[in-house]
C-alpha cells in the first residue's frame, strides 16, 4: 500500500495549511507556493496511480491523461464518482470532465502552472489542490479496492470519504466489513 501511504502524507501536509488559510468557499481561489507544491505532488502521484490502473486493465502504453481517460472512463466510469470533503462538508467529483472527453480542471491547472508559471501561478489554488487530492484519493481507492472492500485501508482519510450507492459488505461475525466500489471487479485483485 505504498501509494496509499504517500496519499496520506500529502493529505497531512495539505491539512497543515489550515493553520494559515481557512478551508472555506471564500478562500477557494487563494493561491500560494505551498499550494503549488501540493498541486504538483498530488497531480504527479495521480499520474502514477492512474497509469497503474491502466496497466491492470491491460493498457500498458497509456502515457497521457487522454489515454488514461480512454482506458479508465469506459470501464470504471470515474466521471460519476463522488466524494465528500469532510472538512468543508461539500460533495465533489474529481473527474467530471471525463464524461465529455476533457481533462479535469485540476489537471489543466497543474500543467498550466508547471509549464508557464509566470502566467499561470494563480492557478495554484486551494480549490485545485483539493480537487487534485480528491482525484488521487479516488485513484487510490480503486488501486487498493480489495483492501477497501475488506475495511483494511488504513489509516483512513481525514479529508474525504467516498459517496457510494452500494450497501456495505456485511459479515455475520464481524458486522460491516467494507464497501465495494462501482466497477472495481474489472480491475481484478490488487
Amino acid at each position: 500500500m505504498r501509494y496509499w501511504d504517500y496519499y496520506i502524507v500529502l493529505e497531512s501536509d495539505f491539512l497543515a495549511c489550515r493553520r494559515y488559510v481557512e478551508f472555506s468557499s471564500a478562500n477557494l481561489g487563494t493561491y500560494s507556493v505551498e499550494f503549488m507544491h501540493l498541486l504538483f505532488a498530488a497531480s504527479t502521484e495521480a499520474e502514477i496511480v492512474l497509469k497503474q490502473l491502466c496497466t491492470r486493465l491491460g493498457e500498458k502504453d497509456a502515457a497521457t491523461i487522454v489515454q488514461w481517460r480512454s482506458t479508465l472512463e469506459p470501464k470504471l466510469n470515474l466521471s460519476s464518482f463522488r466524494v465528500q470533503n469532510i472538512i468543508m462538508s461539500i460533495d465533489m467529483s474529481p473527474f467530471p470532465e471525463w464524461q465529455t472527453v476533457n481533462s479535469p480542471s485540476w489537471w489543466l491547472a497543474y500543467n498550466g502552472v508547471k509549464h508557464n508559471r509566470s502566467l499561470k501561478f494563480e492557478n495554484a489554488t486551494l480549490l485545485n489542490c483539493i480537487n487534485a487530492l480528491a482525484g488521487l484519493f479516488v485513484a487510490n481507492l480503486y488501486h487498493e479496492h480489495e483492501a477497501f472492500k475488506g475495511a483494511d485501508l488504513e489509516p483512513q482519510s481525514c479529508l474525504f470519504k467516498p459517496i457510494l450507492s452500494s450497501r456495505p459488505l456485511i459479515s455475520r461475525q464481524l458486522g460491516v466489513v467494507g464497501y465495494s466500489l462501482p466497477n472495481a471487479h474489472k480491475l481484478g485483485a490488487s
